[in-house]
């Protein structure tokens, strides 16, 4: 297996990122832009990014622990 695998989901987060902070880009010029988006779609939207934050704040806490427990510094 390769190491982005294993290392906490970091593969299926990048992949993650790749499609939902496009999508959120979109959906942002479109609300600028005038265009009505039905409320399930933005509700949609801001729930997958706060679940990608999340999970990313996960893995970053996960490696920070991981790395503490080997010896390296809190900086």
């Amino acid at each position: 297996m390769s190491r982005e695998r294993t290392a906490g989901g970091g593969l299926v987060l990048r992949w993650g990122a790749l499609l939902v902070v496009p999508a959120e880009v979109a959906l942002v010029v479109c609300l600028v832009a005038g265009v009505r988006v039905p409320w399930p779609v933005l509700a949609a939207a801001e729930t997958a990014v706060a679940g990608l934050l999340a999970a990313e704040a996960v893995v970053l806490v996960r490696a920070w622990r991981a790395a503490r427990r080997r010896g390296l510094g809190g900086r």
